[in-house]
């Protein structure tokens, strides 16, 4: 990835100030994580879709995910949240404010709070952002964020503000209806205005862009097909990597395991390219790589994730293998507890 831009401390200022307002409101003491709404970035017209967390509180801040897709994302984690891998939570793309206790800060953010001359004092009381790219873990904001991190942060306190005197601001007739309130910025000859206008968000289409790198098939169609019937499985490992630039992220471990003995064939670690969705994107192309490090295309592959199984039938097209879902791969669950268990 490109180095970063670092906001200018204008930018610093802009957005430390509004944190600094916002943890004065308080709105967590009045407000539910569910309690939705959404902010539209002038410049590129995306929508940061606010949360606001803390109302158990343990974790104070908000967070605002990033367009549809991570809004219906953060819907299915806030339902299953308790049966899915709590790493899921890094494939939504998301800009965060959380209030922190000093000693969780890095020393680039005490580097901006100097430079700023500001003090905090207590638990709870720093304000930290951060951005999440889907596959990696939260990183500091750069310029490009800062504007919209800024107007994420100023609508916040305009909706909070007017939520805390109209406690059914965000409420809607129709408990099935989709429609949330999105602050809306309007260009005019003295600077943006900010409207309410209520829309409706549908779960959006995502249609991935599958790349096939056609010599490496031309590689594989030489390959003789084995006997072996194989489980196949691409997971996350919470064990964080670092990019040259000291950016963690979460390797993806593309999982081979004979049906039969339960012998693991391959246990590749892969990067998230640009981001899990670029991986995603990818997939096509390490599955054929994997074949290439077995010596042969599988007779039988077994899944047990849409994921798999969607991008195997791709592959069918131009391969000879049959592909079976199936929730009982037990080898598979046992090589993957104990790839866990020895990285731990």
């Amino acid at each position: 990835m490109a180095t970063q831009k670092q906001p200018t401390l204008a930018q610093w200022r802009a957005i430390y100030d509004a944190a600094i307002r916002l943890k004065k409101l308080a709105p967590w003491e009045f407000m539910q994580e569910t309690d939705i709404f959404g902010v539209q970035d002038p410049k590129t017209g995306r929508v940061g879709f606010v949360s606001v967390m803390g109302a158990r509180g343990e974790h104070f801040g908000i967070a605002a995910y990033i367009d549809p897709l991570a809004l219906y994302q953060f819907w299915t984690f806030a339902e299953y949240g308790e049966e899915m891998d709590p790493v899921r939570l890094f494939e939504i793309e998301q800009l965060t404010l959380s209030y922190e206790d000093r000693d969780m800060l890095d020393k680039k953010d005490r580097a901006v709070i100097k430079k700023l001359g500001l003090r905090f004092r207590g638990r709870n009381a720093w304000p930290v952002f951060r951005k999440i790219t889907p596959g990696y873990l939260p990183w500091f904001i750069d310029a490009e964020d800062a504007p919209f991190l800024r107007h994420i942060l100023e609508q916040t306190l305009d909706v909070t503000q007017r939520l805390r005197k109209q406690p059914h601001l965000l409420d809607i007739e129709d408990e099935d209806s989709i429609e949330y309130l999105i602050r809306v910025p309007r260009e005019t000859e003295t600077g943006l205005v900010w409207e309410d206008e209520w829309r409706e968000v549908p779960l959006p289409e995502t249609s991935l862009e599958w790349k096939l790198d056609e010599e490496l098939l031309a590689r594989v169609k030489k390959l003789p097909q084995i006997s072996n019937m194989v489980e196949m499985e691409l997971f996350p490992l919470l064990f964080p990597v670092a990019t040259d630039e000291g950016r963690p992220f979460i390797p993806y471990v593309m999982l081979v395991v004979d049906r039969k003995s339960g012998m693991i064939l391959d246990a590749g670690l892969n990067q998230p390219m640009p981001d899990y969705w670029g991986l995603l994107e990818n997939l096509p192309n390490l599955i054929l790589t994997e074949f290439i490090r077995l010596g042969g295309i599988p007779q039988r592959i077994y899944v047990r994730t849409d994921t798999l199984a969607d991008h195997l039938e791709f592959l069918k097209q131009f391969l000879p293998f049959e592909v079976i879902f199936s929730s009982n791969i037990r080898h598979l669950e046992s090589a993957k507890e104990g790839l866990q268990e020895f990285l731990g």
